[in-house]
C-alpha cells in the first residue's frame, strides 16, 4: 500500500484579519498621542510624531481622547469619507449619548469596558441634563467613573 502524500494530509489554516478603515483611522490617531510612550512603534508613526508642531500634536490629542467613544463607530463603514458623511449629518445628541454611555460603562469595571456588555455589565443610571449643566458637573461625573482607575 503506498504512503498518503505528506502535503495532502497536513494543511495550514488560512487565517486573516483586517481593520476597517475607520477603525484604522482611529487607531492611528490614537497611535499619534500614545505613540512615545509605547514600544515596538512602527518608526512611521514615530517620524510624523517629530514632525508634528507641538500645537497640531496638543489639538490630535484633545479631539482623540475626549471624544473617542463618540468617534468609534457602532458598525463597520466602507471608507472614513462615508463615516465622516454619516458624523456629519446625524444628531449631535447621539454622540454625547454615546460618551455618557460609554463612560457609565467604564465605570462599573473593566470587565464591562469593551463590548462585553450584557446583564452582568448594567448601564449606570446618569442624569445626562444635570450632568451637562455645568463643567462642575460633568467633572465629577467622570471622576465618580474613573476613580481608582
Amino acid at each position: 500500500m503506498p504512503l498518503p502524500e505528506a502535503d495532502k494530509l497536513i494543511t495550514q489554516p488560512q487565517i486573516s484579519f483586517s481593520l476597517s478603515p475607520v477603525h484604522n483611522f482611529l487607531n492611528t490617531l490614537m497611535l499619534l498621542v500614545k505613540g512615545n510612550t509605547l514600544s515596538g512603534i512602527h518608526p512611521w508613526i514615530l517620524d510624523v510624531l517629530k514632525s508634528m508642531p507641538k500645537e497640531l500634536f496638543e489639538k490630535n490629542k484633545q479631539i482623540t481622547i475626549g471624544f473617542f467613544y463618540a468617534l468609534t463607530p457602532d458598525r463597520d463603514w466602507p471608507s472614513v469619507e462615508e463615516y465622516l458623511d454619516y458624523m456629519k449629518n446625524e444628531n449631535p445628541e447621539i454622540f454625547i449619548d454615546k460618551i455618557l454611555n460609554a463612560y457609565s460603562y467604564y465605570g462599573s469595571g473593566l470587565e464591562c469596558y469593551g463590548g462585553l456588555r450584557d446583564a452582568s455589565c448594567p448601564l449606570k443610571k446618569y442624569n445626562k441634563e444635570e450632568i451637562l449643566s455645568s463643567e462642575q458637573n460633568f467633572l465629577i461625573f467622570l471622576s465618580s467613573h474613573y476613580q481608582n482607575k
